[in-house]
């Protein structure tokens, strides 16, 4: 049986859109790389921004895992910036959700 799908290209959620009864149960979005598919923006990444907005909208916080694609994500970016677009620049996120994009579905999922 199905054990468990993250995607890792958020930024093209809008296929996820929709969907009736949202997202399998083991199926799980990742945040990675989302300053590098929205790189004619700069920090604090509207567009990005955007997405996550809509893809908590739609599935929820404890389906989205956040991911910063280290190394190579700061050809566009810094470390530090990834965290930040979602503990500073998504106003729109409450705290738990936060915790969860942050940390929480990981462990969850993963079992650390």
């Amino acid at each position: 049986g199905l054990e468990m799908i993250v995607d890792t290209h958020v930024h093209l959620f809008p296929r996820f859109a929709g969907m009736t009864g949202g997202l399998h149960e083991k199926i799980f979005l990742e945040l990675s790389a989302l300053p590098y598919f929205f790189s004619v923006d700069r920090y604090p990444y509207s567009r990005a921004r955007e997405c996550i907005r809509q893809a908590v909208e739609e599935v929820g916080g404890q389906k989205i895992m956040w991911g910063s694609d280290y190394p190579g994500i700061l050809m566009n970016c810094s470390y530090r910036e990834t965290l930040d677009l979602v503990r500073e620049g998504c106003d729109f996120l409450s705290t738990q959700e936060k915790k969860m994009i942050l940390g929480e579905t990981a462990v969850q999922v993963f079992k650390f």
